[in-house]
């Protein structure tokens, strides 16, 4: 039996973290390394997928506990009476809670009764790569970029963020 379901739905996530971070200057660059601990809490509603075979699957709530060890380079400049900052992040994250959450399903077409799956193994080990800079573009305008790249056994994100922010 196999079928397209597609299902779309909001989930809340919460994190905190705390870390203990040092800084030591090269003359080059600053070099920041740190240690960490990340909670990450994220709610999910409970929704149906649409499709022939499409599952209900009840709300709940998942955890996730991680180390997290980084390393940041950051470079500070001056062109032009202008300040420039450049950074590149490494990070090492160490998931110690549960990699494959848990969800309740039953399939209504079928008439039975409610079930536990687990979810995608996304991998322990995460690890991230990080450049950004900001730029002085005017007497109160930055301009600030980066990409994010993330990688684990089987999942992998990238982003690339850019803003204008005036400051007074």
């Amino acid at each position: 039996m196999t079928s397209d379901t597609e299902a779309r739905y909001d989930a809340n996530t919460w994190t905190m973290e705390a870390a203990v971070q040092g800084s030591v200057e090269l003359g080059w660059a600053q070099v920041e390394p740190s240690l960490g601990f990340r909670l990450v809490t994220t709610q999910q509603p409970e929704f149906t997928e649409t499709g022939e075979h499409g599952l209900q699957v009840q709300s709940g709530t998942y955890r996730s506990q991680r180390a997290v060890l980084g390393l940041r380079l950051v470079e500070e400049r001056e062109r032009d009476g202008r300040r420039v900052r450049t950074e590149l992040r490494l990070g090492y994250e160490r998931e110690m809670g549960d990699g494959a959450p848990p969800l309740t399903v039953r399939q209504p077409g079928l008439g039975g009764g409610w079930y536990t799956v687990r979810g995608a193994e996304t991998g322990r080990d995460i690890f991230t790569v990080v450049f950004g800079f900001q730029g002085e573009v005017g007497e109160n305008l930055l301009v600030r970029g980066g990409l994010d790249m993330t990688w684990a056994a089987r999942y992998s994100s990238h982003s690339l963020q850019l803003s204008l922010d005036y400051v007074w």
